[in-house]
């Protein structure tokens, strides 16, 4: 029988290796006072990283993920940060109804599922923000997933969102730093980012 995501990265997160307290991704910390206040939604949010800094950072945070186990590191990390953050368990890869979801700020790190991508536009209120980061192919020695069937392809993301307008993208090499938030790679090899900030008019 073939492994489901959920066990996947619940054998992911058990490993003793994920045990260190999470921490956010460079991007975020870097882009945050750019990024509108209010209700915030990450998405895969793995063992709570991005989340607990958003809501250290004053903005209602909504997290959901697939795998009980990252979600209950990610409790125990936001008690130890001293933050409320509302964690879900849900397969993002299902057929989801975001017809209820109204948000400022959703946020999109490593995680692919490109038909929810386009949609996440119905889920954003008026001058709300749509941050994503995913690794990017056409760089074979850099560091994450050895298969592109995880990665997207350069200017890919800004074709993926529907009725947004682009505010920015990044793209290239970028050094590892302590905290990858998906475990996919060992190396010291730098990663291939393809990173993207975009915005609902009305």
């Amino acid at each position: 029988m073939a492994e489901t995501d959920q066990q996947k990265w619940d054998k992911r997160y058990a490993r003793k290796v994920q045990q260190a307290a999470p921490t956010p991704a460079p991007w975020l910390v870097k882009m945050v006072n750019q990024l509108p206040q209010g209700a915030a939604l990450d998405l895969a949010c793995g063992r709570g990283g991005n989340a607990i800094y958003l809501a250290s950072q004053g903005f209602t945070v909504d997290a959901i993920d697939v795998s009980p186990v990252g979600l209950q590191l990610a409790r125990d990390a936001a008690q130890a940060a001293g933050v409320e953050v509302n964690f879900f368990c849900q397969d993002l890869m299902a057929e989801l109804d975001i017809s209820t979801w109204h948000y400022d700020l959703i946020i999109v790190f490593h995680f692919m599922a490109p038909d929810l991508l386009s949609r996440l536009h119905q889920a954003l209120r008026p001058g709300g923000v749509l941050m994503v980061e995913q690794h990017m192919s056409g760089y074979p020695d850099a560091a994450g997933p050895r298969s592109d069937r995880f990665r997207v392809a350069p200017g890919a993301l800004a074709q993926a969102v529907n009725g947004l307008e682009i505010v920015r993208v990044e793209e290239g090499l970028v050094p590892r730093n302590s905290d990858s938030g998906d475990g996919e790679s060992d190396s010291d090899a730098p990663f291939a980012l393809s990173r993207l900030l975009a915005r609902r008019q009305t």
